[in-house]
């Protein structure tokens, strides 16, 4: 199944300054596969060594040489390191000296391509106090299939083309629709949609992503020997119902301390099991740079898992996915927290903002906050038709924004609200489906 990360690979390994790559995101995503169907795809002679399962002594020597290195990557293999070689360091956190040991193939052996890749990487880092070498090697952070990948999965490049240019015609809204609808019950997890596309059963999508949940279960005890893994469990199983909302530690497990709670939370983000959303106070450029870290809502990897986790069955999903669910906007929300957190840019750390005003009479939240061109756009998910925009008239006129996006079941518009005398806000609306044509369009940097 391609992804689109495979152009990320292709522009790393074409430039002129390569440094080694490392590949970030959590279990299941898809990392090993994506590096080896592009090793396929331009015909590079791949070399993997997982670490889980190999460890390298020339790494334990007390002089470093990246020469035996090479030479027992090499004997590992059974095969000699060459101009095409690709070699792939995978779940590189199980020795994390090989991490920093990545420079010397950046100072020493430039022409070599490598590419790593850890699941738990960086909880291993936080455990081992073990840094990266910055500036020595490249990052690349790998999400779950966007929708527009399940598309492609399905042989359906053109309508995926079609999303990307803003080209899609009046007949396509319906059918983009029925689609949505299926990926919101499958997901974007690789197994999940190849599942899907190998049986049609919405029942073998769903033991997959039980199978997923529990692998990521299993990992808890791999997070620190100190770590509770039963708060641990325990605050996982909740973490899909306080999905969207301003996350209050003692709503996930009212037994626990507030601390303990948030050491948990802190763990899933290490593990890329959740997405944290920070508020920003938006009164300039970076929005990170006036980000209030204790006020923050969260996000889930994916919208399959969501949906599993809620046990939502597919019957009950289609049924009304059309009346009761279009109105739970959480859904939606997270459509877009997990498109938006991999493809704003994907070779930096996901991060999310968000506004919210909570403490007087005129509350307001804005879904989403992103820059561009130098200015702030506040964007509002609409579950539903229609839908009343009072938290972007509020947003508008305390930080005098002149244009917003919203992302709802519609088809294209365009809407200008008034805010003030001789003040209006441009309201540029998309269909949910079209989020990566609107990353594409509209909110590159």
């Amino acid at each position: 199944m391609k992804r689109v990360y495979e152009y990320d690979l292709e522009e790393w390994y074409q430039t002129n300054d390569r440094k080694p790559l490392i590949l970030r995101g959590a279990r299941q995503v898809g990392k090993s596969t994506l590096v080896r169907l592009f090793a396929q795809n331009l015909g590079l002679d791949l070399i993997e060594i997982n670490l889980e399962k190999k460890q390298f002594q020339s790494l334990k020597a007390e002089q470093f040489d990246i020469q035996d290195w090479v030479i027992e990557i090499e004997s590992i293999a059974k095969k000699k390191v060459h101009q095409k070689t690709l070699i792939f360091i995978d779940e590189i956190q199980a020795q994390v000296k090989a991490l920093a040991m990545l420079r010397y193939f950046y100072e020493e052996r430039p022409e070599i391509a490598v590419i790593s890749a850890g699941s738990l990487l960086e909880i291993a880092l936080h455990n081992e106090e073990v840094s990266f070498p910055v500036g020595r090697v490249s990052f690349m952070w790998i999400g779950p299939m966007t929708f527009g990948e399940y598309l492609m999965a399905q042989g359906s490049n053109d309508l995926y083309q079609r999303i990307l240019e803003n080209n899609l015609l009046d007949f396509h809204h319906q059918m983009l629709l029925d689609e949505l609808k299926k990926y919101y019950f499958i997901g974007g997890m690789p197994k999940s949609i190849k599942t899907y596309i190998e049986t049609k059963s919405f029942i073998e999508v769903r033991a997959i992503q039980e199978e997923i949940l529990q692998t990521y279960q299993e990992d808890f005890p791999k997070y620190g020997k100190r770590i509770n893994t039963d708060r641990l469990s325990s605050v996982f199983k909740q973490l899909a119902f306080h999905l969207g909302k301003k996350l209050i530690y003692q709503h996930l497990d009212r037994e626990s301390k507030s601390i303990e709670v948030k050491k948990c939370i802190e763990l899933f983000i290490k593990a890329n099991i959740i997405v944290p959303v920070y508020h920003s106070d938006a009164n300039g450029i970076p929005l990170r740079s006036q980000v209030d870290t204790n006020v923050f809502k969260i996000y889930f990897l994916d919208i399959g898992l969501v949906n599993c986790l809620h046990e939502f069955s597919w019957d009950g999903f289609n049924k009304i996915f059309d009346e009761t669910f279009s109105t739970k906007g959480f859904l939606a929300e997270q459509f877009v927290a997990q498109h938006l957190a991999y493809h704003l840019n994907r070779k930096a750390l996901p991060e999310l903002m968000y506004w919210l005003r909570d403490k007087n009479i005129n509350k307001a939240e804005i879904d989403f906050l992103t820059s561009a061109r130098g200015e702030i756009f506040p964007i509002e998910v609409k579950s539903q038709s229609g839908g009343k925009l009072k938290s972007l008239k509020v947003f508008a006129e305390e930080k005098n924004c002149l244009k917003s996006f919203k992302l709802s079941k519609n088809w294209f518009d365009k809407e200008t609200l008034k805010i003030s005398e001789g003040r209006s806000l441009e309201v540029d609306s998309w269909p949910l489906y079209s989020i990566e044509g609107l990353i594409h369009q509209k909110l590159k940097h």
